[in-house]
């Protein structure tokens, strides 16, 4: 069963020159389905350079969806740089309520590993709801 939910994608350093641009593609179509005119661009700005980020809503299917971040260099008639090592994957946790909002945070262009959490403000919300009530003993 897929999980409808709002992704907001953090990638903290990728480096590029002006005109370029950081995408990410992956196996979902809002994603581009591995290709990259498809893809889902982000942005930066000067005060916030060499981060990134992109925000998506999305279904994301039980499974996950597989991607990675690749850079647009065509401006400089270098086509495409995906980067390298194995897919990253985003999975929202079985338990996680339909509609939530998710941050996904890697730490580098071509560097492994990525922390997913609740955004702050879906946080706040999941702990200001009162405890599950127990079922009663039949």
């Amino acid at each position: 069963m897929a999980s409808q939910c709002t992704v907001n994608f953090q990638l903290r350093r990728a480096e590029t020159v002006p005109g370029e641009a950081v995408l990410i593609v992956g196996s979902h179509r809002a994603l581009g389905a591995w290709d990259p005119q498809g893809g889902l661009r982000m942005v930066t700005d000067e005060a916030t350079y060499p981060s990134w980020s992109a925000e998506l809503q999305v279904d994301v299917p039980a499974g996950g969806v597989e991607y990675k971040y690749v850079l647009d260099r065509q401006i400089d008639g270098q086509g495409f740089q995906w980067e390298d090592g194995e897919n990253r994957r985003l999975v929202i946790p079985s338990s996680a309520p339909p509609g939530g909002s998710w941050e996904l945070q890697d730490a580098a262009f071509g560097s492994p590993g990525s922390v997913l959490q609740p955004t702050k403000a879906q946080a706040l919300a999941a702990a200001s709801m009162p405890p599950p009530t127990p079922a009663a003993a039949p």
